[in-house]
């Protein structure tokens, strides 16, 4: 059925021309070619699971529940493409390869989510934003210099155990040193005094289920809460944020503009974008 399926109108661009550019062998063409129709297949089988498993099409609303939402997804996830993805996160000085930066600080976001941040940082005009896990303070820097561009007025909180090793500095920043092990360490009432709209980002992979269920007492309607690298679904993270979304989904909805920008969950966040009710 897959083999069938590209041959229905509209057809994919691997058979709608065949024409040798002149850069490329003859060989590297046909190759070309054949990997592109492999992998359109693939994606129908992809889109094909979904719609058996999970929901039928992409929704028609743009915030949906959470309970209606399915955990495939039709990015490709393919070893190359997710490690290759990770290179360019991470770098590797063996190979004199750098981590993908913003002003020489990594910044350890996936290419969906630099696209998407940007315009839920438009949208939302966040007065505060929560990041849990800093690492060398690159995103904070990132998300702060973009509002500053924007002309939002927000402060960053970003949350790093291990303080020492930050020395990003921005008048819209405060680095807090705490371990997310133990959230009972908050400060509750300096939370209490955050302004709203927020938008809380979890990338510390650390006890989420008892930190998510911390910021769920302050979050108001409208907040987001986004919970970054959920694509690994063998994960003890995914475990710890599905049981928050068993207990506390209700009060949420998955913001399908930006789940499925690029396709049904093609996000290194899948159902991550959560705006509260």
């Amino acid at each position: 059925m897959a083999i069938l399926n590209i041959w229905k109108k509209p057809r994919p661009r691997s058979l709608r021309k065949w024409h040798q550019p002149p850069c490329m062998k003859r060989t590297e063409y046909f190759a070309y070619r054949g990997s592109e129709l492999i992998d359109t297949n693939l994606a129908y089988l992809r889109r094909t699971a979904r719609k058996f498993l999970g929901p039928k099409s992409i929704h028609k609303t743009r915030f949906v529940p959470v309970e209606s939402r399915s955990w495939m997804t039709e990015l490709s996830i393919a070893d190359q493409f997710i490690n290759d993805v990770q290179l360019a996160k991470w770098g590797d000085q063996n190979r004199g390869i750098p981590p993908f930066n913003w002003k020489d600080v990594p910044i350890l976001k996936d290419p969906f989510s630099l696209a998407v941040y940007p315009l839920l940082l438009w949208e939302l005009k966040p007065a505060t934003v929560i990041e849990l896990g800093a690492y060398l303070g690159g995103s904070a820097l990132w998300m702060a210099d973009m509002m500053d561009t924007m002309n939002i007025k927000s402060h960053v909180y970003s949350y790093e155990i291990k303080r020492d090793l930050i020395k990003v500095e921005h008048p819209n920043i405060t680095f807090i040193q705490m371990d997310l092990s133990k959230p009972e360490n908050f400060d509750h009432e300096m939370l209490k005094s955050l302004p709203h709209p927020w938008l809380v980002i979890e990338d510390a992979h650390v006890n989420i289920y008892n930190t998510l269920s911390v910021f769920d007492k302050y979050v108001n309607a409208g907040d987001y809460v986004i919970v970054e690298d959920t694509l690994f679904p063998d994960t003890s993270k995914v475990e710890q944020f599905y049981a928050f979304l068993s207990e506390f989904g209700s009060g949420y909805e998955v913001d399908s503009h930006y789940t499925d920008m690029y396709g049904y969950n093609a996000t290194w966040n899948l159902n991550g974008y959560l705006r509260k009710k």
